[in-house]
């Protein structure tokens, strides 16, 4: 299936794909939001990433 590599690659790529869609919704959307808001949003999507990131990796350990 994939390797270490395709593994490592894929991981960088969710991260620097959520960094540009934290950047860019931090920057261009939330004009209403206060800090609690934004905070729950960051927290939020970190998690979504976090989770494609760890479902990559145990898809590698079960196979």
């Amino acid at each position: 299936m994939g390797s270490i590599r395709s593994r490592v690659v894929g991981t960088v790529v969710v991260i620097w794909c959520w960094l540009v869609f934290t950047l860019a919704f931090l920057a261009f959307y939330p004009t209403g939001f206060d800090l609690w808001q934004n905070l729950a949003f960051f927290l939020i999507s970190a998690l979504i990433a976090s989770g494609i990131v760890i479902l990559m990796w145990i898809r590698m350990i079960h196979l």
